[in-house]
């Protein structure tokens, strides 16, 4: 049921109705890693790509969120992101860098 789709220029959402706080960033330290990982032969010349991502949770409301509220959220967390550096993920204002802890979302965590 997870659905990935650009989102327009150089952004990508990853929807995952199923996952929580946790997996959203585990998924989201996976997605940087392996990203991070690839080599791109440009003519001979190898190129790097990294992620920066902003996640949103349902969890996180006190009722049902719109769509645009997610959106808007995960955008102000991606450009904390942006702002902390490459391939780094943000949640609720914390910043990780690939991979995500395991721990992420647990009491005293967050």
């Amino acid at each position: 049921v997870d659905v990935v789709a650009r989102h327009g220029g150089e952004e990508f959402a990853i929807v995952a109705p199923r996952t929580g706080p946790l997996g959203a960033a585990i998924m989201a330290g996976r997605v940087c890693k392996g990203v991070q990982d690839l080599r791109i032969d440009a003519k001979g010349k190898a190129i790097t790509v990294t992620v920066s991502a902003g996640l949103a949770a349902t969890a996180d409301y006190t009722g049902p969120p719109t769509a645009d509220q997610l959106m808007r959220d995960a955008d102000q967390q991606l450009y904390l992101s942006k702002k902390a550096g490459r391939n780094t993920w943000s949640y609720r204002g914390r910043t990780a860098s690939a991979p995500a802890p395991t721990d992420y979302g647990r009491a005293g965590a967050a």
